[in-house]
């Protein structure tokens, strides 16, 4: 196995908010986990392991989970959490990166010190209705998406559509009978189960030995611990007030909004759907619906029905920060970004802040791809650079025209110069003119290059199409490969063998772009 590490800072790609973040947080440590558990008061504890245990008791636990989840009633236990959308069979493969990453942190945090325990949470998005966002996956160049009419939240969707999917794919590939029985089994056992349950079981399948623990914030219990928040939503609107204050810092600064607020950010859950609530006058309105509610009914329907109010993307941060004893969060950078929008509105409600930490991203390479970098002098310097550029500076350093462009170009920059510098002391309106001919032969000059280029492409059109081979398999259709395939795509029957070797390359708190080689 290799490693070549890339800092996030250094990855162009990086947003400018994360790379801001990352400069000024450079002592994202341990210790500076270890620190801010002492501003974390946790009152809830005695709850949340009851309902944590009600929600595994049909899972087959092991030895380190059942001990997790005696230990959250403890006053010294904190949670690292992440979490993810219900994507089917867990779409592309980061999904488990940022849950390794959870796990590995609390493993060397309890290795370092005694005195206080850490339990990695993995945090179901089941209350997601963005359908269109989870229902595929990808393996080689094969996409397996399931459809549904089903509306609302996602881990209410019946599976018997993707079941279908899945006996498909399975047929499709027999190499997957190991994971192919697992999931039979499941479903034997489970006819009815709905998404939320079949991604428990595959999540807990992979990670239980690691002592992973799973919530679903989709729980009347869990909500009832929302209310006060919830009704601040409703009555001050106070989320959208400190988050439009911070939106305005970050367009100072040029950095992209990855979450613009509502003046209430609350969906309400009704039998047809999810569905918005928004503020008319003295009533509040449940969109695409008949339902309406005065404030005093809305309220008394909070108090009554918990379960049926939803936070979006953005309250969803402080309800997990609420519920669980919660010091740190892992993510990928769009959910860095939306978390730092929240500073302000955490600090109005008086909820401690978490550390955060993006999520180290994997380029897994074969072998034999290693050997073809190094035949196309693809340098891990240039390694995010795009294909044209990277196969380009191939061809010029095995070109066989001997012009040398650069160096010419720069006669004639050189050239229009001096004729510049003579114009100043006869005519100085020539100035402009002299101007507009060097830009004007500049681009003739450089259309002229790349039109040799391409025709010496064309002698190595053989070389190009390999190499084009070899650029989409690390980034295929033009996307990081772990934003586009399945987990399974780089195993067969070995996916815990695929996690441990993960496992060993995660960087707990130096976030990084790691590329490991790893036969698959």
């Amino acid at each position: 196995m290799m490693l070549h590490q890339f800092p996030f800072e250094e990855v162009e790609q990086t947003p400018n908010l994360v790379k801001d973040y990352l400069s000024h947080s450079a002592n994202i440590s341990h210790q500076k986990i270890l620190v801010s558990t002492k501003k974390k008061e946790f009152f809830n504890r005695n709850i949340v392991a009851e309902i944590l245990q009600a929600q595994h008791q049909n899972l087959q636990l092991t030895t380190k989970q059942s001990e997790n989840l005696r230990a959250i009633s403890r006053e010294h236990t904190f949670t690292i959490t992440t979490g993810h959308q219900l994507n089917f069979l867990t779409g592309s493969v980061f999904f488990i990166y940022k849950i390794v990453q959870t796990i590995k942190l609390c493993d060397e945090l309890n290795e370092l010190q005694s005195q206080k325990q850490f339990v990695p949470i993995f945090w179901l998005a089941s209350e997601d209705h963005d359908f269109e966002e989870i229902q595929f996956f990808h393996i080689k160049n094969q996409k397996y998406s399931w459809q549904t009419n089903q509306k609302g939240a996602v881990g209410t969707f019946s599976t018997e559509n993707a079941r279908k999917e899945l006996e498909l794919f399975f047929n499709e590939n027999p190499e997957y009978r190991k994971t192919e029985k697992e999931i039979h089994a499941f479903f034997q056992e489970n006819p009815d189960a709905n998404v939320s349950e079949f991604t428990r079981f595959i999540v807990n399948l992979w990670f239980k030995d690691y002592g992973l623990l799973i919530i679903d914030g989709n729980s009347k219990e869990l909500k009832k611990l929302m209310i006060p928040y919830f009704e601040k939503e409703l009555t001050e609107q106070l989320s959208f007030q400190a988050i439009q204050k911070t939106i305005e810092n970050f367009k100072k600064n040029n950095y992209k909004i990855q979450v613009n607020p509502r003046e209430i950010n609350l969906f309400y859950l009704h039998q047809n759907g999810r569905d918005r609530i928004v503020k008319n006058d003295d009533s509040f309105q449940v969109l695409n619906t008949n339902l309406s509610f005065s404030e005093s009914e809305i309220l008394n329907e909070l108090h009554q029905f918990p379960e049926k109010f939803s936070p979006n993307a953005l309250l969803r941060p402080l309800y997990q920060e609420v519920v669980l004893p919660n010091v740190c969060y892992i993510g990928g950078n769009a959910e860095i970004a939306y978390w730092l929008q929240l500073t302000a509105y955490f600090e109005a409600v008086s909820v401690p802040f978490p550390v955060i930490i993006p999520r180290n991203s994997f380029f897994i390479f074969t072998e034999k791809d290693v050997k073809k970098m190094k035949e196309f002098d693809w340098e891990f310097s240039n390694f995010f650079a795009d294909s044209t550029q990277i196969f380009n500076s191939y061809i010029k350093k095995n070109t066989s025209i001997s012009i040398d462009f650069e160096q010419n170009k720069r006669v004639i920059q050189d050239m229009y110069l001096q004729m510049k510098r003579e114009a100043t002391k006869t005519d100085s309106s020539l100035q402009n003119l002299l101007q507009a001919q060097e830009k004007k032969q500049l681009r003739a000059f450089d259309s002229l290059h790349k039109r040799l280029l391409k025709a010496e492409r064309k002698i190595h059109d053989e070389k190009w199409q390999k190499f084009n081979t070899l650029y989409n398999r690390l980034f295929p259709n033009g996307t990081w490969q772990e934003r586009r395939f399945n987990v399974l795509h780089f195993t067969q029957e070995n996916q815990q063998d695929f996690i441990a070797t993960i496992y060993q390359s995660t960087q707990t708190t130096i976030p990084a772009c790691i590329c490991t080689v790893f036969e698959y």
